[in-house]
């Protein structure tokens, strides 16, 4: 099928190809005060929505002062009088403003108007043209935006045509529906434990290197700052640092930084720059992994944020910043973490002193603030502060993942099959990024989905590594957010999106999960009831019918079909609570027909309790006791010729 591609003439680019009832005025308020002060008008270069932002960082302004709006004004009219009518739309659903999307739909509009103008379509014939429109999406359309562009798309279709002013495509009928929607959990990928281990490790090690140099490296920036200062009033693009090579050198010969400079590559201005930069990224890296916070959440974070509490009689500690997920609105939440934190908010700490004591502010600044402050900053005069007079630090992983770019954050097999065994759902055949053999692509909410998957209480990651890592803030989460007490619930929100939420709605996907590995698919021969079980009835079905079948195992678990707590000895599905391992930890599933147990765990648990039972007084109650519980297992498994030894 040919796709019939209307021709526009130059002087047809002056006016807008849609053929609505109506335009909008130019005089009419697109935005407004509570005082009823109009901020911007619709005829105007840009729609001011800064008052109603709820993100942190954000600025909430649609701009419109570009091309090819410049340029075609007859495609600006078009796609203002497109954003007007989806703004308008989603605000009598929800009666307030959601400007990140409305900043989406500006991007998405955008980049219709660029594609519409390289190819010299009006946007009206694009919009009525099925093929063109999925040209679009599915070819021209960046990445991040395709599903934004899918879902628009299906918005304009609700209107008539006499509110959009053409015949629009059924979008909801359309190959938008299976080609750009996917699962979220498609999308965001739990890192192998092996990779994550390695990224808290490689980023740990920037921020300790920087906290041992604290003093000299602020030493170092206030200098360059202060010699630096006169470049504050130039606007022009400067490609060179502003310090000499020769300058830059005997300062850090001067401050003992010689060393420090050529482990991490920096020797002018402009990699200093980046260096510090880095180390706050590599900061904020820390604060994700050992939070779950999503990234507007790190964004609003203060210095003096990390505070230890007492909650339900555990002591914790906890991040305290401003949630907007699920709000629509910024609301003081926290989250727990713990100590390994502390020396990312430190040194965040200091570099916020340093930029305050540069630039003479008094009142509190973000934790993340854009060294741009600082005068020997390349950026220094293009970065513009927001309307409370700070500048963000931009830390994109497209900008920074260059840190993890050594060898050993190549995906090896192992860690192939590892996360293609939790990303059961995703279409592992068609994957071009995550293979063996290359570098893995971390993003901020793989931390967040990796540590809900890691921090719970399972035995699905072996890697003592990260359970080292990770031990310390598996407790305090597992007190916190799935026990839940009071106190903890008023510090954390009661967001739908809080990280408390993701957390106790993977324990059940990991609980499944670890079902299936540790269980269905053990290499060896079960005993015990259920253990008997699965080896008459499930494992003859084979490895394959077993792994194709997890989402409905998951689905069992979740709906409380299937009951399964990883125990010292193997697992046990006893749906109600049973505490008699707390009694006896070796023998408490012995003839239980609820028991799945492994010959392997039950010989190390008996060799860890073995070294326990050392450590006990002779002859005390307590030896006697373990001596007891020790004899009933190992009778138990001599009768089945089971060696413990």
């Amino acid at each position: 099928m040919v796709i019939q591609r209307t021709q526009t003439k130059l002087t047809d680019s002056l006016l807008p190809s849609l053929s609505p009832r109506e335009f909008t005025h130019k005089k009419t308020t697109v935005t407004t005060l509570l005082n009823g002060e109009s901020v911007s008008a619709y005829g105007d270069w840009l729609w001011d929505f800064r008052y109603f932002v709820a993100s942190n960082k954000g600025d909430g302004i649609l701009y419109f002062n570009k091309e090819p709006y410049l340029s075609n004004p007859g495609i600006l009219q078009d796609v203002k009088h497109l954003l007007w009518h989806l703004i308008k739309l989603n605000f009598y659903k929800k009666k307030t403003h959601s400007v990140s999307a409305y900043l989406r739909w500006a991007s998405a509009l955008h980049c219709l108007s660029n594609y519409c103008t390289n190819n010299n379509l009006s946007i009206a014939t694009c919009l009525t043209q099925e093929k063109l429109c999925l040209e679009f999406v599915h070819k021209f359309c960046p990445q991040p935006r395709k599903r934004t562009a899918a879902s628009m798309l299906k918005m304009l279709f609700s209107l008539t045509i006499e509110e959009i002013g053409c015949k629009m495509f059924d979008a909801y009928h359309s190959e938008l529906s299976t080609s750009t929607e996917s699962n979220q959990e498609e999308q965001t990928l739990v890192i192998p434990s092996r990779l994550l281990f390695k990224c808290i490790k490689t980023t740990k090690k920037i921020v300790s290197d920087f906290n041992l140099h604290l003093e000299d490296l602020k030493l170092l920036t206030l200098e360059m700052h202060r010699e630096t200062a006169k470049y504050s009033g130039a606007r022009q693009y400067l490609h060179e640092g502003k310090i000499s090579p020769l300058r830059f050198n005997e300062l850090i010969d001067q401050y003992n930084l010689r060393k420090l400079s050529e482990h991490y590559k920096w020797n002018n201005s402009i990699s200093f720059g980046r260096y510090l930069s880095e180390v706050q990224f590599s900061s904020k890296t820390l604060i994700h992994i050992y939070s779950g916070m999503r990234d507007d959440e790190a964004y609003s974070l203060l210095p003096g944020c990390l505070c230890e509490e007492t909650v339900d009689g555990e002591v914790g500690y906890w991040l305290h910043g401003i949630a907007t997920k699920g709000y629509g609105r910024k609301k003081p939440a926290a989250w727990v973490t713990s100590l390994d934190v502390c020396p990312a908010i430190t040194v965040c700490e200091a570099i916020c002193d340093w930029i305050k004591i540069a630039c003479k502010i008094e009142r509190a600044i973000p934790l993340f603030s854009n060294i741009s402050h600082f005068a020997f900053a390349l950026s220094h005069n293009r970065i513009k502060p927001n309307e409370n007079g700070n500048k963000f630090s931009n830390l994109t992983h497209a900008t920074f993942n260059r840190i993890f770019k050594t060898s050993e954050f190549i995906i090896s097999e192992k860690d192939s099959i590892e996360v293609q065994f939790i990303e059961y759902a995703r279409n592992w055949d068609a994957e071009e990024i995550y293979i063996t053999g290359v570098h893995w692509h971390f993003t901020t909410h793989q931390f967040r989905r990796s540590l809900a998957y890691y921090g719970i209480e399972s035995g699905l990651i072996r890697f003592s590594s990260l359970h080292e890592q990770l031990q310390h803030i598996r407790m305090q989460m597992t007190t916190h957010y799935s026990k839940g007490g009071s106190v903890a619930t008023s510090l954390i929100g009661n967001s739908t999106n809080h990280f408390q939420h993701e957390f106790k709605r993977v324990t059940t996907i990991v609980r499944a999960l670890d079902y299936v590995k540790t269980i269905l698919l053990s290499d060896e021969e079960l005993i015990g009831g259920y253990g008997k079980h699965v080896e008459k009835n499930i494992k003859p079905l084979g490895k394959e019918h077993i792994l194709i079948h997890r989402q409905k195992t998951i689905e069992q678990v979740q709906a409380g079909l299937l009951a399964y707590t990883p125990r010292a000895t193997g697992g046990c599905m006893n749906p109600n609570p049973c505490h008699r391992h707390l009694i006896n930890p070796l023998s408490a599933c012995v003839g239980c027909a609820h028991a799945a147990l492994i010959p392997s765990r039950i010989r190390l648990a008996v060799s860890t309790f073995n070294d326990f039972l050392a450590t006990l007084q002779p002859n005390s109650p307590e030896q006697i006791s373990a001596i007891k519980e020790l004899n009933i297992i190992t009778d138990h498994f001599q009768r089945q010729n089971i060696e413990l030894a």
